[in-house]
């Protein structure tokens, strides 16, 4: 069973949520609040965003991505041109703490990205994206 996730006005089917964020605290800090909105959505979560994106090649369906744009080693932009170059169609929300106009107006560029959102996320920003399918 899948959960419908409003982003952008975008109705997306989501089966799994996955997040991607080099930041150990960051990813346990927001599955814990996401667990605490909806419980009942699996949710895997990844600092190294290399292991993320194979993970997402292995499971490439049902899956929404939460990806932070600035981490060491990979960025956020650069999963998102692995991701097009791969045909990885995953839908995927920013989700990050820039505060630049220009990282926002860059994710419209990719087809996949359906949200951007400001870190850290709270338990409303969170309630706004879910509505039991």
């Amino acid at each position: 069973m899948g959960y419908n996730i409003f982003i952008n006005k975008v109705l997306v089917k989501v089966e799994e949520l996955v997040l991607i964020d080099d930041e150990l605290l960051a990813n346990k800090i927001h599955s814990r609040l996401i667990g605490s909105v909806n419980h009942k959505i699996p949710l895997t979560s990844f600092t190294d965003p290399l292991k993320g994106i194979e993970y997402l090649k292995r499971n490439p369906s049902g899956i929404l991505l939460l990806l932070d744009i600035n981490m060491p080693v990979m960025s956020g932009w650069d999963c998102l041109d692995f991701m097009k170059k791969n045909n990885i169609n995953t839908q995927v929300v920013i989700l990050s703490s820039s505060i630049n106009p220009i990282d926002r107006q860059r994710a419209l560029e990719y087809s996949n990205v359906t949200g951007f959102l400001n870190k850290p996320l709270t338990k409303e920003t969170i309630s706004q994206l879910f509505q039991n399918g």
